[in-house]
């Protein structure tokens, strides 16, 4: 292959990256808003999970930036859900209310390999979306290769961009001056890219902390995974540094159910509420401030990293839209209504 040929793959993979971070984004968003109690411990952890999920997207982004090209932010938020895994499934990235088999569905994401007994236990694995095959029609495909989870696709993603930088030089593959363009801290963090060695390590923290530092429960920081995190969720029960994957021994907390989590259509769109106009205002109002934070966030890694925390401060004001939305009845069913991360041009 061509150096045109080998960086247009690279590109094309920190593109596919960029899908993955942000698909996991208003699957979580959704379960988290869905719970009634937002005080709650349950609550708290699934924020923190889409704070780093953030973190993700902007490391992803900050890669492809870095190799000399911007991401399309607008193109993965544009597609419909659900959303094709193909592994450790395959399964559905839905939108839907917390429960089982939202916990189930986030493990699979966060999964360090395929679905069986030693990866997801017995009571969750009934309670997964699965599919039977992609579908076209339905299906947004998240990975570009089928049987890969995330962890593998980014291993096989940082090989390619070790092979190039042996074929073509560092200097190459990432040109000079697009530091600029990068958005350089989250939170206390740098997550700046200027070659090969900040990559790596940025990317190596996106698998630790989603499914855990070599299948050990900790990520590099010694803070839990993700994937354990959503174990901790499904029985309630806190991990202590030195326990076993999938045997928490530490402090129990109550886990929400029943009335307790907003009943939401599952991956709602804006025709089903044509016969409930509450809700169908109340939708759009909330499609109205998403579609402002997207078109933020796609300039802001198009060159105005400023612009990022805009987008940022509006996923804060989203709560306050999708609260609007979530009392509303759905008109002659048994539920209710929930944001549908829908954009105008769908």
């Amino acid at each position: 292959m061509s150096f045109e040929d080998d960086i247009k793959k690279l590109r094309e993979m920190l593109q596919s990256a960029c899908l993955v971070e942000f698909s996991t984004i208003p699957a979580y968003l959704t379960g988290w808003w869905s719970i009634k109690d937002r005080r709650s411990t349950a609550a708290k952890l699934i924020r923190e999970l889409v704070t780093v999920e953030m973190r993700h997207l902007s490391i992803a982004a900050n890669v492809l930036i870095a190799t000399g090209a911007d991401p399309d932010i607008k193109a993965v938020a544009s597609l419909p859900y659900p959303r094709f895994f193909s592994a450790p499934g395959p399964m559905e990235i839905q939108l839907q209310p917390f429960g089982d088999s939202f916990l189930a569905m986030g493990m699979c994401i966060e999964s360090p390999g395929p679905v069986d007994e030693g990866t997801l236990p017995e009571g969750l694995r009934a309670a997964l979306p699965v599919t039977a095959e992609f579908d076209p029609r339905l299906h947004t495909p998240i990975l570009p290769d089928p049987g890969e989870t995330i962890g593998q696709f980014y291993r096989d993603l940082m090989q390619h961009l070790k092979d190039c930088v042996h074929l073509y030089g560092e200097k190459a593959v990432f040109p000079a001056g697009r530091l600029d363009r990068q958005y350089a801290y989250f939170g206390q963090d740098c997550i700046t890219v200027e070659g090969l060695d900040d990559a790596l390590t940025l990317m190596q923290d996106i698998i630790w902390e989603g499914e855990g530092d070599g299948g050990g429960i900790l990520d590099s920081n010694r803070d839990l995974s993700h994937y354990f995190t959503f174990h901790e969720l499904s029985v309630g029960r806190f991990y202590r540094q030195d326990d076993k994957p999938l045997d928490p021994t530490g402090d129990g907390f109550h886990v929400p159910k029943g009335d307790e989590v907003v009943n939401t259509l599952v991956n709602p769109k804006l025709a089903n509420y044509e016969e409930s106009p509450d809700a169908l205002k109340a939708a759009l109002g909330f499609t109205e401030l998403y579609q402002k934070m997207i078109t933020d966030l796609d300039a802001g890694f198009r060159g105005r990293p400023a612009l990022i925390d805009v987008a940022i401060g509006r996923m804060r004001q989203l709560l306050a839209r999708a609260d609007e939305v979530l009392v509303c009845k759905l008109k002659g069913m048994d539920y209710y209504a929930a944001p549908t991360f829908e954009l105008p041009d769908q």
